[in-house]
């Protein structure tokens, strides 16, 4: 009886799998020969998905095809913050060691980490005060998460750092605890990557009011944080070796810069901040832009399009197939009207000059020259050939010396040359000899007597500079020559400060240049000294400011750039032209031109040929015996015309101001010179002469290099 059962138990489920075989069979063979298209169709409907192709980004040469910056294939890592941290909300002891490894083993492998956003210097803590658009975005920022966390505006750096080591769970930290020594210095860098990851983790969240459901705490997008660029294979092995959580290791493009020169030119590509604009323009929101310098001027011609492409794979992540939905197009190429062999050479020449100064200074006059601006302009074209400043960075090491960069007191991260401003002392002494020659107050041959003292008003009574002496009788040709004050103080009374301020605005001053570094807030570019601008900085306005004014002083604010330009102008004949950096766009592959600069003039002064003829005589004489700068110049192979201008900046030692121009018979550059604590227009001038003897020489490689280059477009 039981055998009988177990037969039949048997052959019940012998039937059974037969009846399976014939069901998966009947499915399969339904699959492949019935209707296979709704099977394929249906796994494919749940799997694909669209994938952003990033374009290449296009690259940047200088105006003989060297190139300055380029791509690279190479590898970042990326922190996703909710995967990093341990806990949901607040920060443990086990994310400050997992952070603080990281950064010791970044730092071994000799990888920068970035440590941008949280806007406080390294110990003794400062907010950074460096005026880039860095900073601004630096604030915004700050300013959210205070928010979010209800901390007051007003804390200071260090008590800033404070809350947050105490929100972090540092304070035990600093100074070293149990297991995990950590000086002031480390707790600091830790802190910054805890801030970046905390404040992309808090900015995702959006708090309501319980009852009106009003937005108290709003989203605020900040990009991803991509902890270091360009990693090497070895950091990468640790990272994987170590599994610290939400590391993530992501292959891209980086850019390469060619040239540790040229830092505040070139600028930096870095993630969207303002997301509303760029999707409006068509960008995706994981790209890069530029954030700084010609990578944010020229971005529309150096960013290309991203493409599109579907990937399809089956249920089990294979991918089955792949299909281009948009290509990706590269951006175009951009020429710049530098030349960075010139550019190199004028830093290093700024940076030696500056630091003779300081040691002559030192030991023979108590000055203390510590910073400086220079800019070489094309008299006939106004491209920019070179514009430099000290103290300045590499591009190549920005982010790994920008803590440093940033807590420096000489806030080397200042484009001095565009946007710093520097009262011009006499170099500005050219526009007020063209207004009152234009405006009839004198001719180019009225003599004025210098008395010494100017006793028209009871006050002010200034002195010319050689007081008691006097220069004697002078026309405009030797007020130059001589930089007599008090020829200026007479004719600036008798013309009038309207008449001034006209004819300053007309040469530039106060006003762009064009050039597309230039910062687009107005203050940024200087003042011209009047009634009105006094009133703007709430200062009273006397009659007798106008004297000062016609000297260079009052109230006077202009840039290194303006400077360079204002020359030029002089030394064309009289033409303003338009300053610019941009010299021609190419297509990536070099075959289509999209762009080619042509002279651009802002306008023409309306100088006569004979008020000019006496502007340029009277900078000839400058550097010919007799002349302010003549000590400088007097065995220079080469006729420069000049001007030396010296900067009363309060209780400090004078700022030094230098403008040329030459060859003089046949003017081809104007050069501009700034220098912080310089002391004089005349103990500056040999810094203006470096600048000279580079240009010179380099003048036969630049002709060679240039045929070159026309031979390979």
């Amino acid at each position: 009886m039981d055998g009988t059962k177990t037969i039949l138990r048997l052959i019940a489920m012998g039937l059974l799998v037969i009846a399976l075989v014939f069901v998966m069979g009947g499915r399969l063979l339904g699959m492949q020969f019935i209707q296979p298209e709704l099977y394929t169709q249906a796994n494919e409907r749940t799997t694909a998905r669209t994938v952003t192709l990033h374009a290449a980004r296009g690259e940047i040469f200088d105006r003989y095809g060297r190139p300055l910056v380029t791509n690279k294939f190479s590898y970042n890592l990326t922190i996703d913050p909710g995967k990093f941290f341990t806990r949901s909300r607040e920060i443990g002891e086990r994310d400050v060691a997992n952070a603080l490894a990281l950064i010791r083993a970044s730092e071994g492998c000799g990888i920068p980490h970035t440590d941008f956003l949280l806007p406080v210097t390294m110990p003794p803590f400062a907010y950074n005060e460096a005026y880039t658009d860095s900073t601004a975005i630096q604030k915004r920022y700050l300013d959210h998460y205070l928010m979010m966390k209800n901390w007051p505006s007003s804390l200071t750096a260090a008590e800033l750092m404070g809350r947050l080591f105490d929100e972090y769970g540092m304070s035990g930290s600093v100074g070293g605890i149990e297991g995990l020594l950590m000086p002031l210095y480390e707790a600091r860098l830790v802190a910054g990557v805890l801030y970046e990851l905390d404040l992309r983790r808090q900015a995702g969240i959006v708090e309501r009011d319980e009852v009106t459901r009003d937005v108290i705490k709003p989203y605020l997008y900040v990009p991803d944080y991509i902890f270091a660029e360009d990693v090497t294979m070895e950091l990468i092995s640790i990272v994987k070796e170590n599994k610290w959580p939400g590391i993530e290791v992501a292959p891209v493009t980086a850019r390469q810069y060619n040239t540790e020169a040229a830092g505040h030119i070139l600028g930096r590509i870095g993630p969207i901040q303002d997301l509303e604009r760029y999707r409006a323009l068509g960008y995706k929101d994981d790209e890069l832009v530029g954030v700084e310098g010609v990578e944010k001027a020229f971005e529309e011609w150096l960013h290309g399009v991203a493409g599109e492409q579907r990937r399809e794979s089956n249920r089990q992540g294979i991918v089955t197939g792949v299909s281009d939905i948009r290509a990706p197009q590269a951006g175009q190429n951009v020429y710049l009207t530098i030349d960075i062999r010139l550019q190199e050479e004028l830093e290093r020449t700024l940076a030696e000059g500056v630091t003779r100064l300081s040691i002559e200074g030192e030991a023979l006059r108590g000055l203390e020259a510590e910073a400086a601006a220079a800019v070489i302009i094309d008299v006939k074209t106004g491209e920019v050939l070179a514009a430099a400043n000290y103290p300045t960075y590499s591009p190549q090491t920005y982010l790994r010396e920008y803590a440093e960069l940033s807590a420096d007191p000489l806030r080397p991260l200042n484009n001095r040359a565009v946007n710093g401003t520097y009262a011009p002392g006499s170099t500005f002494k050219m526009v007020t000899a063209a207004a009152a020659i234009e405006t009839g107050t004198v001719s180019v041959n009225s003599t004025i007597y210098d008395e010494g003292m100017y006793t028209h008003y009871l006050s002010p009574q200034p002195r010319c500079h050689i007081y008691p002496g006097s220069h004697g009788h002078v026309d405009a040709v030797t007020a130059l020559k001589v930089s007599c004050n008090y020829y200026y103080y007479d004719v600036s009374r008798r013309m009038g400060i309207d008449n001034l301020v006209s004819w300053a605005n007309r040469f530039g001053f106060g006003l762009p240049t064009g050039f597309e570094l230039e910062d687009p807030n107005r203050t940024r570019l200087g003042w011209v000294a009047s009634p009105e601008t006094s009133e703007a900085l709430n200062i009273p306005w006397y009659p007798g400011n106008t004297l000062n004014a016609a000297i260079g002083q009052d109230n006077h604010m202009v840039t290194p750039m303006q400077l360079a330009n204002y020359t030029a102008a002089i030394a064309n004949g009289g033409t303003l032209n338009k300053a610019h950096l941009l010299k021609e766009v190419l297509s990536f592959d070099h075959t289509y031109e999209y762009y080619i600069a042509q002279p651009s003039p802002l306008h023409n002064l309306g100088l006569t040929p004979s008020t000019v003829k006496a502007l340029q005589e009277g900078m000839l004489a400058v550097t010919r015996q007799g002349g302010t700068a003549y000590s400088v110049f007097r065995d220079y192979p080469v006729a420069v015309a000049g001007k030396t201008g010296s900067v009363q900046v309060g209780e400090k030692p004078n700022n030094g101001v230098f403008v040329c121009y030459a060859p003089y018979d046949d003017p081809q550059i104007a050069v501009a010179l700034a220098v912080e604590k310089g002391g004089a227009g005349s103990t500056v001038a040999p810094i203006a002469k470096d600048i000279l003897d580079i240009w010179f020489c380099l003048q036969e490689d630049m002709a060679n290099e240039a045929k070159e280059f026309s031979l390979t477009r």
